[in-house]
Parts: structure tokens; sequence; C-alpha cells
């Protein structure tokens, strides 16, 4: 049923996506030379007064995108409430500005909506301990955004969330002791807003919070209730180079309110080359025209989740990280469509068992494993 729906989902977006592409003008030429402003976003002319353009292409100034702790986009072993927050930036899209989005004038600009569909499959591998595997896990997303230009150059954005995962487990289970399934379909519910202002031609701050429940099939959405702020500022050091830093505060399930903050940066050596380490993820893009880029990265992602009551051990908790690496293709010739395919292989892989409390019993390593993943964006 659930791949049924699925499928039915993608259908109804492509035929979206067709009749988009025959209303919509074809793709902007290639950018000029980027002002010196972080107003504007790089390749992008200083619009004038009362106007507003289509950027032509991905480039956001660094603040438009939430910031959490990252190490260089390098995959580091990290406390699991820190592995969940991951989650906030996974394939970045945990806000309405990182779409190739309007970009605001003096006086601000028309709303937009945006219907972001987004399906990944996971193979399994064999665990390190004890032998079993892990699960064969097939995650579908579907958001919708609402996004604002505002004055001053400044964007306000919000968004309603809903991801769901299906898990299938095969020959010995180590996870549960007594159980075939240890988990099975899980839910994700999420909710938020984002604001990014310039206050200066080269500074700019960003808010941004949400809310989220995260459970088993079965598990009440409190028990997995979850929150986070984050405060961040960014610095247009050149046409080329931008800066970034921000602090998340956020209280998750089975944990204490905690705080950490973090580095971002947007590199522009080239109108072709770019280097951003965005959230937890690095990543180098080629962009051979202002419709086609090709990417490849690595980063640290991960969820935590609530089980259901009637699991053994009555209201564990489970969470898993992962530190993939990719290659990935993306599609942007169509003014409101963005579609990107993206294949690799988790290098790592690890699931931590918790007790109801939040407090670790025991956690459990995977063998490398590949995936396969699709993201198609609507603007209206």
């Amino acid at each position: 049923m659930a791949r049924t729906t699925l499928l039915g989902l993608i259908v109804a977006f492509v035929a979206l996506a067709t009749a988009a592409c025959q209303t919509t003008a074809p793709a902007r030429p290639e950018p000029l030379p980027a002002p010196s402003s972080i107003a504007y976003m790089p390749g992008q002319i200083p619009p004038p007064p009362g106007a507003w353009t289509t950027v032509p292409g991905d480039s956001l100034p660094t603040l438009s995108r939430p910031i959490t702790a990252s190490i260089c986009g390098i995959p580091i072993v990290v406390p699991p409430e820190v592995q969940e927050l991951t989650q906030r930036t996974d394939w970045r899209v945990g806000d309405a500005l990182e779409r190739r989005t309007r970009v605001g004038t003096l006086e601000g600009g028309p709303p937009e909506w945006i219907v972001t569909l987004r399906s990944e499959y996971q193979w399994s591998s064999d665990l390190n301990r004890d032998g079993g595997s892990s699960p064969d896990t097939w995650m579908n997303l579907a958001r919708l955004s609402f996004e604002k230009p505002t004055p001053v150059f400044g964007r306000f954005g919000t968004y309603l969330e809903y991801t769901n995962w299906q898990n299938e487990f095969s020959g010995r289970n180590e996870f549960i002791p007594g159980t075939d399934e240890p988990w099975g379909t899980l839910h994700r519910l999420a909710a938020g807003a984002n604001m990014f202002q310039p206050v200066s031609e080269a500074v700019a701050i960003f808010l941004a919070g949400d809310v989220r429940s995260h459970v088993e099939d079965g598990a009440s959405l409190s028990d997995g209730f979850s929150w986070a702020v984050t405060v961040g500022a960014g610095w247009r050091v050149s046409d080329k180079l931008d800066l970034g830093a921000g602090v998340i505060v956020q209280d998750t399930f089975g944990d204490e309110i905690f705080v950490i903050g973090g580095p971002q940066f947007d590199w522009r050596p080239s109108q072709a080359w770019r280097l951003v380490l965005s959230g937890t993820e690095m990543e180098v893009q080629w962009n051979p025209n202002t419709r086609w880029q090709v990417g490849a990265g690595a980063g640290l992602i991960g969820h935590r989740y609530r089980l259901a009551p009637d699991a053994p051990g009555l209201g564990q908790i489970a969470a898993e990280s992962r530190a993939p690496v990719f290659l990935q293709v993306r599609y942007r010739g169509v003014e409101s469509l963005d579609l990107t395919w993206r294949v690799g292989v988790d290098l790592w892989r690890e699931f931590t068992i918790r007790d109801a409390s939040g407090n670790w019993l025991r956690s459990y390593t995977s063998d490398p494993a590949p995936f396969v993943g699709f993201r198609g964006i609507l603007r209206f």
C-alpha cells in the first residue's frame, strides 16, 4: 500500500511538472558577475526597486539555511542527540529558503508555494557485532512550504512536512532480543518557520525554529516531541566567498536541552565550480550551464524515534546515524522545477538502543551499504 501511494504521488508530481514545463519560460542565460552585497544572490545583478527576479541557480547566501554542528563535512561519531540534530538539514531541505527561490527587493515581493517530494532506498548490510543484519529502509518525504520575500531584501518561510520510513528486517535480529522486527513503520511530523534578513551590505542574520514528533507506528506523538531554535549570522567576505556561524538550542525526547554551534561556508572560485559546507554536509558542485549540476559530497545524517509501547522494554528509544558519500545530478532547466537524482554508499551506519528515559543500552554498527534517492521540487 505504501509503495502504491508513493507511485501515485510521483505520477501526480510528474504531471504537474510537465504542465509547468509547457507554460514556463526557458532557463535564463549564464549569470553576470555578482554584486558585493550579501543582500543579493551570487551571480545576481541587483534588481531595480519594485522588481524581483529568479536566481539562475541555487546560490543562496550562507545564512539562508540552518546552522548545525559540523567539522568540515567529515563524518564523526557524536552523541545520539547530536546525530538526531543532523536530520534537520538532510539533503539541505530543512527550510523553504534552500529551494531555487526568488529574491525580494526593498519593497518585498509576492508569496510562493513550494511542494517537495523525496524518496530514498537504503539496502541492508551485516552488523559488526553478534551477527545479524541492518534493515532495508525505504524513506518517503512530502513537504509543503510557503515563502514570502520581505522588505529590505529579506525572506520569510514556513513549512509543514511528513516523513515515512518502512523498515524490513531479514535473518537474525540482535537489536531487541525476542523480536523478529524490532521496529517497523516510522512517522515524523514537522513544522517550522525561518527568516533571513540583511542588516548591511556584507552582513545578514538568520533565525529559525521548528517542532517535530518522530515515533514508530502505534506510539503517541507526544512521546516523540522535540523542538529547536537556530540563530546565525553570515558575512559576505567577497563576491566568491560567504562565511557563517550559528548556534542551535534543542530539546529532544529522552534528553535534556543542549546548545551547540558550528561554521558554514559557500565558496565559488568560478562560475562553474562551487564548494559548500551546509549543515552536516560537504559538497563540491560543477555547473556546466544553468540547467545542469553535477555534485559529489559526504556528510553525517541521522534520526531518533520513540518505539511503540508494546515493544519489549516499554517505551524504548532507537536512533540511527549514517555517514554517506554520494554522487548526484541536478536539473534546473525550468524556472519552477528542480529535480535531483542521488546514488551513494553509507560508509558507516550505527544503531543505538536506549531505555524510555534516554539512557544508553547498546549500539550496533553495520558494513557499508548502497542507497539511491530522488528529490523533486515544484514551485507555484
